[in-house]
């Protein structure tokens, strides 16, 4: 039933009330505002307040709904915002992609692959990577090599080097190159002329291997690599271990491999004598622990036959 005035209705009769030509407009208008004040009066009779209840209910409740919506909104801005700005720092920090791979040869080089993903936060493909890429703090190349690196693979050699890599000390290259493999100079290294930036890199893991396998036959537990390969591994303590954690379910070859070229084949081994991770402060603004290299290759592996085969098969195409 309507209960709008019929002076709203542009003076018409009301909709229940009878229609005679006879009757007269402004007495039509007359009944029919009788008609609506009763009918008003009945419910105003039943609920007094019904009329004012209801509408500061949906008033209320209209305020409460926009206040509910605005905070939701700005909360969706500001985690938006938020991630932006940490995937533009370090894309793994929210999705962090694992090496994943078969034992072997393809192992080897998927676990270089993603090196290269590492050192330069990048998710896609590594081929983007240029050879002649200098970071800000000196770092050459597709696999960041620093003066310590190169001088103990007889590159480079210099009177000036920095005794640890672990944090980002500045590399100058203010030494000489010894011609090793056809590089003689900067240039020819970031040329990577007849890819001696490969076959570096492949170095690189021979002797970290070489130096990781001292450090645990240097201690007093008499320890190897095989200690540890294959094997879950639980640190008691370590660097930035709230967000990386402490456990690992399985050591492999390549993540201790990577993990001695990024912090220190002897930091390594000794981590893993004490039970203390160690940081990479090098990769990011945040520091990488050394559980989370090893979390992140352990489904690459090799053995160390497939490390000296990668070397030996580069070696031999330089001399051809």
């Amino acid at each position: 039933m309507s209960l709008k005035p019929p002076e709203l209705q542009g003076i018409l009769p009301h909709p229940n009330y009878p229609q005679n030509s006879s009757t007269s407009t402004a007495s039509t208008a007359l009944t029919d505002y009788i008609i609506y004040a009763n009918e008003n009066n009945k419910i105003a009779k039943k609920n007094p307040s019904f009329v004012r209840r209801t509408r500061t209910c949906l008033s209320r409740h209209c305020n409460r709904s926009r206040l509910i919506l605005l905070i939701i909104g700005l909360l969706t801005i500001a985690a938006i915002i938020t991630v932006i700005l940490i995937l533009n720092k370090n894309p793994f920090a929210l999705i962090r992609p694992l090496c994943k791979s078969q034992f072997g040869s393809s192992s080897f080089n998927q676990t270089l692959i993603f090196l290269t993903k590492l050192e330069y936060n990048q998710i896609g493909d590594d081929s983007s990577i240029p050879y002649n890429e200098v970071d800000s703090m000196g770092y050459l190349g597709k696999y960041k090599f620093g003066e310590l690196m190169l001088s103990n693979l007889d590159y480079y050699k210099t009177n000036s080097l920095p005794q640890n890599e672990t944090t980002n000390i500045k590399n100058y290259w203010n030494g000489s190159w010894t011609g090793k493999n056809g590089c003689n100079s900067y240039d020819d290294f970031l040329n990577n002329k007849f890819n001696v930036q490969e076959i570096a890199i492949r170095e690189a893991f021979q002797f970290n291997l070489v130096k990781f396998n001292q450090t645990l036959t240097s201690s007093s537990y008499n320890l190897s690599l095989y200690s540890f390969l294959d094997k879950p591994f639980k640190f008691s303590s370590g660097c930035n271990f709230q967000s990386d954690g402490l456990s690992v379910s399985n050591i492999t070859l390549a993540g201790i491999l990577i993990s001695s070229y990024l912090i220190l084949p002897e930091n390594v081994g000794q981590a893993l004598v004490s039970g203390i991770a160690p940081c990479d402060n090098k990769t990011s603004a945040t520091p990488t622990s050394l559980t989370r290299y090893l979390l992140d290759f352990g489904g690459c592996d090799f053995s160390p036959n497939d490390v000296n085969e990668a070397l030996s098969s580069f070696n031999s195409s330089f001399n051809n």
